[in-house]
């Protein structure tokens, strides 16, 4: 797991010069974006994935060959696996190459929770509401299901109330996860999910 941090605006040069480093179409992509927050996340995502690749033995031109699955999950090749989220001031990159993997980090914030009562089952949303902090709650299980989606790779095409969290594991259509937190900043719930059970992990911080 790669992680960074977003909390200042790149000078304008330096901005460029690691633009350059991704292949032209995902600049065109990461350039759209209207706030340079998510630019920068955008760009620092790609770069975190790179990174991990090149570490991985991949060639330096392997985001060239990044392609998408039909719900939008970008691979490589069926030797790896992995998987970019970002929230606030950190974007993460999980990469595995033992088996399928999906993580997902989100800010821990006031937001209005009635908005969200058909993303939970009922059980959830009393525990949620039972909680001395129903916030932070909402976001331990809001990350582990985004977790959960993003590893199985059929995206919002599954109901997350189907995703059935219990515990330090998840299930949904009859296949289990295995569920770990991701400890960055007290502020933020980042969680990782996996097909391997007892997967063990790394934490390394990039600056950019």
């Amino acid at each position: 797991i790669l992680f960074t941090y977003v909390d200042a605006k790149l000078p304008d040069e330096r901005w460029q010069s690691l633009l350059s480093n991704v292949p032209d179409p995902i600049q065109h992509r990461i350039t759209r974006y209207v706030r340079w927050q998510d630019r920068q996340a955008g760009l620092f995502g790609k770069l975190l994935l790179w990174q991990g690749l090149t570490d991985a033995a991949y060639p330096r031109d392997c985001l060239e060959r990044l392609a998408y699955t039909a719900h939008g999950k970008p691979f490589l090749d069926s030797h790896i696996d992995f998987n970019i989220s970002h929230s606030g001031k950190y974007v993460i990159c999980a990469i595995s190459k033992e088996g399928q993997v999906g993580i997902d980090i989100e800010q821990i914030r006031k937001i209005t929770l009635a908005d969200f009562t058909r993303y939970m089952t009922a059980q959830e949303w009393q525990t949620i509401q039972a909680a001395p902090d129903p916030y932070e709650k909402f976001f331990d299980y809001w990350t582990k299901k985004e977790c959960v989606l993003k590893a199985d790779g059929r995206g919002l095409s599954i109901p997350l109330p189907d995703i059935l969290i219990n515990g330090e594991t998840a299930t949904v259509s009859n296949k289990l996860w295995f569920l770990k937190a991701v400890r960055l900043d007290v502020q933020y719930k980042c969680a990782l999910a996996t097909n391997i059970k007892d997967a063990d992990f790394h934490v390394s911080q990039v600056h950019f």
